[in-house]
């Protein structure tokens, strides 16, 4: 192995038994395609066995075991050969599969026969030595004959095969390739599984032993620890994930015991401690113990955080520890996808991170420590060799623990590792990681954290001269900074915003972020936002800014040559910010003198505008809009004028009230100030209802902060100049034409115009769906429908100052009860508010309302009498009786009554 920290591909996945399948021609013989397609693609369902397939060749040269070692005398160079995870998950099959093609009705059943032993001869050698068991798969096209029948064809020529190969009876299989082979290939899968499972077996079976021989040897032998993890791994290939479990743990507690921390060795430990807690983790996820494997890898990472090993290789621990976090968060996040419920507070995006800024860490110390060394010529540098043992140093290959390494083998490969290490792109490593992180955050709505990664990425990319990519993301950062406030940290967003705008050429993004930098509240020097108010200012004159400071060199000239081309560019460059929203460098607040104003007063409208610059600002236009166009001509500066540093200019307009907005409230939609001349560079600054963002935590102008902002007034009608009345003699009876008398009288200095007087009945009483009072202007001969009104209207041309009109109507009701009648005068007059203006016509209105009471005239009743004058209850016919009715009549609290005698008979 190479001095390469990465997780190997191998020990990410879980491992499979590996079968190796041999006799296959997948690409001329479509029957052996098919079959290689149904063992490893079709019907790969959850049922079918954990086996990892690989087509071989039958003379295909397998890895030689190695020698016996004599472990008394054997001094280990290493805990854990580089080659061996490789080899056992793709090189060294538990089990053989040697297809052949051969039907049982073979003509040429000898020279098959023969052909197929010489090859089985062939692997048998090349897995001289291992345990690895070989089976024979007959391809056969015909339908298959009984194998029941010990006379038939079948068995005899069967045992003379398996005789000849040197192989028993159970290990030649049969597959008849049908339209429907996926039966007989399950029950071939499984035939080779138990045969994959007894060779595992079989390893740890050996293994076992030369443990036992190691312990007696030496408790705490280092190979100790390589037969444990030997062990481990085979139980976990074997599908039994609890025993592999404790067995990897107790692998990771003797290496915990047994491991002695020198600078060239603890990075082998690591290295080893890493692979071991990555399987423990997994595995807990797998047995649904999530706390168990958090709390395994916070316990891993406690322990060896802060074991660096050799100061100028210290980058590598940095490199480690973010490959810790990266592989515990993508386990982490394979079991969410597998159901697992995070929470905001333990999530894979926090692993995400961590590995993130221990990849930062590392990229900042390779720049510390590897800037010499990649200076370095060639020559003095040494390619590393690849190394027997994984985390082994390269100067340490071939040499025991109790020997010394050169000085200066050291030093070179020391020097080597840091050339190599400096021309890594460390920004490409961290983004995805950061990403990562970002997408498990939003999941959780953490807006903080999310803003915190997105800086950070955005400063990646900017290192990696990705300056469109961190302008994006960067600039959707500086709304949450700025909501919540954090002026250090947006003032240093905003630096590298202005920094990738520069390099852009980007005139607006430059402007904008330039405007929120030399602002009151972002906490950079007077000289900083000095150059940086020149380099604004410069833009209006048609000239390049000067280059950010921290811009690399080799950047300079094309940014340059962006800002020429956009000088020469023939369109003028206009652009509109919204300064309401920002933390800008002028602010804007909005005063109406009243809350409220009369329709035939002049409104008083006030901008306050102050600049927080260290230079004065010229602008060229002030302009006020009002959510009611018709009042947008009265209130703009066209004359340029200058903000003085940190004082406030004060721009009072006075105008009158447009006469149909009489009732609404006036509201200032917008407040702009143009920067720059007209047919060049110009920008328009809008604070949207004429209000700045309001920002607390800092101290403001005393002066300042007690201007209140009123962006809003309630426009109220004219105080009417009329007296209104009405004479009655209360009560009405019903149905009489009660005479109301309306007068009007004139206080107005002016004459009255287009007077017009309405009366109507408020509450409207219907019998049978008939209206029980009307409203007449005259007495009607013959009352009609058309003289029936509910409501009544009195037109009168003009009324002159001090006049007095009136005029009768009448009110006729059918039904006693009170009842009220509204009466409302409206009229135009015209009213002078400035000299200089032109009069305005208001329109006023006078209204009050009044009850009526409505009476009977009078009641009747009446007694039944005898012609002796008893009262009686009933008459007889033919029988005179005396009829005696009573006439009372109630007005104005006033009754007289009649009571007149009639003889009547009943005939």
């Amino acid at each position: 192995m190479s001095t390469s920290l990465r997780f190997l591909e191998e020990l990410l996945q879980p491992p499979r038994c590996l079968v190796a399948m041999s006799g296959l021609d997948v690409r001329n013989n479509a029957v052996h395609r098919a079959v290689w397609d149904e063992f490893t693609q079709g019907g790969r369902r959850s049922e079918r066995k954990p086996i990892l397939y690989r087509n071989m060749p039958p003379d295909h040269l397998y890895p030689k075991t190695s020698e016996p070692t004599n472990y008394e005398e054997s001094k280990p160079l290493g805990v854990l050969k580089s080659n061996w995870l490789r080899k056992q998950c793709l090189e060294v099959p538990s089990l053989v599969v040697f297809f052949f093609d051969l039907d049982w009705d073979e003509s040429q059943w000898e020279e098959k026969e023969t052909e197929c032993a010489s090859k089985i001869e062939v692997i048998r050698a090349a897995l001289e030595g291992r345990a690895t068991e070989i089976v024979i798969v007959l391809l056969q096209t015909t339908p298959p004959i009984p194998v029941g029948d010990p006379s038939s064809l079948t068995s005899e020529r069967a045992t003379a095969l398996c005789s000849l190969c040197g192989l028993p009876r159970l290990n030649l299989f049969a597959l008849p390739f049908t339209d429907r082979p996926l039966g007989f290939i399950i029950r071939l899968e499984d035939a080779f599984y138990k045969k994959s499972l007894q060779y595992y077996s079989h390893e740890i079976s050996k293994i076992k032993a030369h443990k036992e021989i190691v312990m007696k040897a030496s408790p705490s032998h280092p190979l100790l620890l390589r037969h444990q993890f030997k062990i481990a791994f085979y139980t976990e290939m074997k599908e039994e994930p609890a025993n592999a479990l404790k067995l990897y743990q107790t692998a990771y507690n003797h290496l915990l015991d047994s491991m002695f921390l020198s600078e060239d060795k603890i990075m082998e430990f690591k290295l080893i401690a890493g692979f071991l807690s990555y399987k423990i983790c997994q595995l807990c996820f797998s047995e649904d113990e999530p706390l168990s494997a958090i709390q395994q890898f916070r316990r891993h990472v406690d322990r060896f955080g802060k074991e660096q090993g050799t100061r100028p290789l210290s980058f590598q621990h940095h490199e480690w520890m973010s490959r810790q976090f990266s592989a515990f968060g993508d386990i982490f996040s394979e079991a969410v996808k597998r159901g697992l419920k995070a929470i905001q507070t333990q999530n894979p995006g926090m692993y995400y991170h961590q590995a993130a800024m221990s990849a930062i860490a590392r990229k900042k110390l390779s720049h510390n420590l590897c800037h010499e060394a990649s200076i370095t010529p060639p020559s003095e540098l040494a390619t590393p060799p690849e190394t027997t043992y994984y985390g082994q140093r390269p100067w340490r290959v071939g040499l025991t623990d109790d020997l010394p390494s050169s000085k200066e083998k050291r030093l070179t490969y020391i020097r080597t590792l840091q050339a190599q290490e400096f021309k890594i792109e460390h920004s490409w490593l961290i983004i995805p990681l950061l990403s990562k992180a970002v997408s498990y955050f939003k999941n959780h709505n953490s807006e903080r954290m999310i803003s915190h990664l997105k800086v950070l990425m955005g400063e990646e990319y900017y290192q990696v001269k990705e300056y469109e990519k961190a302008l994006v993301l960067l600039r959707g950062v500086v709304e949450v900074y700025r909501r919540e406030q954090w002026w250090k940290t947006l003032s240093s967003v905003l630096q590298t915003l202005l920094r990738c705008a520069y390099l852009l050429g980007h005139l607006q993004d430059y402007f904008l972020f330039s405007m929120e930098l030399i602002s009151y509240y972002i906490p950079i020097s007077t000289e900083e936002k000095t150059r940086i108010q020149h380099n604004a200012l410069a833009l209006f004159s048609g000239q390049a800014p000067d280059p950010e400071p921290g811009v690399p060199h080799d950047v300079q000239v094309s940014a340059y040559q962006l800002w020429a081309d956009e000088k020469n560019s023939v369109q003028p460059s206009q652009f509109t910010v919204q300064a309401s929203s920002a933390a800008c460098f002028i602010e804007c607040k909005t005063v109406f003198s009243q809350s409220s104003v009369l329709a035939d007063s002049p409104i008083q409208l006030h901008i306050y505008l102050r600049s927080s610059a260290p230079l004065p600002v010229s602008l060229t236009k002030l302009v006020v809009l009002f959510y009611q166009e018709e009042y947008n001509k009265w209130c703009l500066v066209g004359e340029p004028f200058t903000l003085a540093p940190c004082l406030a200019k004060n721009f009072a307009f006075s105008f009158p009230v447009v006469q149909s907005s009489v009732g609404d409230r006036l509201e200032v939609h917008a407040v702009e100030a143009v920067m720059g001349e007209e047919g060049g560079r110009e920008v328009t600054m809008v604070w949207s209802n004429g209000v700045s963002e309001r920002f607390t935590s800092l101290p403001q102008d005393p002066a300042w902060r007690k201007i209140r902002v009123r962006n809003s007034t309630l426009i109220k009608p004219r105080v009417p100049g009329l007296e209104l009345g009405v004479d009655h003699g209360n009560p009405a009876l019903t149905s009489e034409y009660f005479p109301l008398c309306v007068s009007v009288a004139s206080c107005e200095p002016r004459p009255l115009r287009d007077l017009v007087v309405s009366l109507s009945l408020t509450d409207k009483i219907t019998v049978d769906g008939k209206n029980t009072a009307e409203l007449y202007g005259a007495i009607p001969l013959t009352p009609t429908a058309h003289h029936k009104k509910q409501s009544l209207e009195l037109f009168f041309d003009s009324l002159d100052p001090g006049a007095k009109i009136s005029e009768n109507v009448f009110l006729s009701t059918h039904t006693i009860g009170e009842r009220t009648l509204a009466i409302n005068a409206s009229y135009s007059v015209d009213g002078v508010v400035r000299e200089e203006w032109e009069p305005v016509t208001c329109v006023c209105q006078k209204s009050f309302s009044f009850p009526v009471s409505t009476v009977k005239p009078f009641d009747v009743t009446y007694r039944l009498m005898s012609t002796k004058f008893k009262v009686i209850d009933a008459v007889s016919f033919d029988e005179p009786f005396i009829w005696s009715p009573r006439y009372t009549a109630c007005r104005h609290g006033n009754s007289t009554s009649t009571t007149p005698v009639w003889i009547c008979r009943l005939m």
